[in-house]
């Protein structure tokens, strides 16, 4: 990790996610990327769904994971912090691969997505220190 470099908070659930920078010193959340899931509904699951929904996950985590490491090896953040609720973390989780784990600092297993930047700071401040 590179202490220097500004601290990515990804804030994601299986429908949304979207990807802020906090420069060191400075509790101001800046929007990078935010990612509408296409195809993601959270609700009306049934049976038949559930398989179509848990590759849906994946592939958007997988979307998610990708954009963090290019920013990890574009030198744009140093370290990585993640809010998403535990089922979705899961998903993180399983498609990360080794660097992205090791630049990953905190994982907070809430479902922030519904939060405005100055939410998310109060709620975080604690993780990104």
């Amino acid at each position: 990790m590179q202490p220097h470099l500004p601290v990515w908070v990804l804030v994601a659930d299986s429908s949304r996610a979207r990807i802020f920078e906090v420069k060191i010193g400075s509790d101001a959340f800046e929007l990078v990327s935010e990612f509408p899931h296409a195809g993601g509904h959270k609700h009306h699951h049934d049976g038949a769904a559930d398989a179509h929904n848990h590759a849906a996950h994946t592939q958007f985590a997988r979307e998610l994971c990708h954009a963090l490491s290019q920013g990890l090896n574009s030198h744009r953040c140093g370290r990585i912090v993640i809010a998403a609720n535990p089922e979705f973390l899961g998903h993180l989780r399983d498609v990360a691969d080794h660097n992205l784990q090791k630049h990953i600092s905190e994982a907070v297993h809430k479902d922030y997505t519904t939060l405005n930047p100055r939410e998310l700071a109060e709620r975080l401040r604690d993780h990104l220190a």
